[in-house]
């Protein structure tokens, strides 16, 4: 359930790629903080995301991850080139969404990976990222 006046208010929005919402959240006095850009990468909504950012919502590592989840190249593209962290998750989500080119791309730009980007290509049964990602030197996942 969405409360008006919560930071979930501007994440929702965010999410569902509404900008109109969002800045009627906003000049309103909603709060935000990093899951509002979180939730613009995951959507692929580059707009919302920059709309953010230049009026000073927080960004961390979730940001690249869920952008790297949800396949947006270019919303890396962006989040890199304006400071936005990455870790070791960032490959995971590229690996657990599929992406390949995404990952390739992550690995490329010396995003660093441990076994977890292995164990979330296997768990969303992405053989072609698995195997990328074992001839590449990914390390094992370990419990």
């Amino acid at each position: 359930m969405v409360v008006l006046g919560t930071n979930w208010t501007c994440a929702y929005a965010a999410a569902g790629g509404h900008l109109d919402i969002l800045k009627f959240a906003r000049s309103n006095g909603c709060p935000w903080d990093t899951q509002t850009c979180a939730r613009a990468a995951r959507g692929g909504h580059l707009d919302i995301l920059k709309f953010a950012r230049s009026n000073g919502c927080p960004w961390d590592t979730q940001t690249c991850t869920s952008a790297a989840r949800g396949g947006h190249l270019d919303i890396l593209k962006f989040a890199r080139s304006n400071g936005c962290p990455w870790n070791e998750g960032t490959c995971a989500g590229a690996a657990g969404g599929g992406h390949l080119d995404v990952l390739k791309w992550l690995r490329a730009n010396g995003c660093p990976w441990d076994g977890k980007t292995r164990q979330s290509a296997k768990m969303s049964y992405n053989d072609e990222v698995l195997q990328w990602a074992c001839d590449n030197g990914c390390p094992p996942f370990v419990t």
